[in-house]
């Protein structure tokens, strides 16, 4: 695999992205003290030739709380016991965060309530009043 495929028109080189891997921390025994299996994958999107200028900039204002001031996107996993799993997860998960940040978000048509649901509605607030007002004096009420 050489190429992070995001869609049809992205395609992001393995090359562009470096690997930090650390202890992970919590339970786990021998293994979490021994074996490197926490992993860091740092894409720098500043720099990236898979990304257009604006694509970039999408991602910037979208993903804004992974990205760091020098450009680059982080993302650590520490969620299975092997390393290569974790690279996997870490892998897809940018896939994942890129191809959100460039979803087009469609525009709301604003509606208006039916009238049927506008007339229940203000059926119970009459209803409701008039056992607010029952409370207040002794006179009798009569329900629709």
């Amino acid at each position: 695999m050489d190429d992070l495929i995001v869609n049809e028109s992205i395609r992001i080189s393995l090359s562009e992205i470096e690997w930090v891997f650390s202890r992970s921390g919590g339970p786990g025994g021998q293994n979490v003290n021994k074996v490197s299996t926490r992993v860091t994958l740092m894409f720098n999107v500043k720099n990236s030739s898979g990304l257009n200028e604006d694509q970039k900039k999408r991602i910037f204002e979208k993903k804004r709380h992974f990205i760091d001031k020098q450009g680059i996107f982080r993302i650590n996993v520490d969620k299975e016991r092997s390393q290569l799993r974790n690279r996997e997860i870490a892998v897809e998960r940018l896939r994942a965060h890129i191809l959100d940040a460039l979803m087009e978000e469609k525009d709301r048509i604003p509606t208006t309530v039916p009238w049927v649901v506008e007339e229940r509605r203000l059926k119970k607030k009459k209803s409701r009043s008039r056992i607010k007002e029952s409370r207040k004096t002794d006179i009798p009420w009569e329900c629709e």
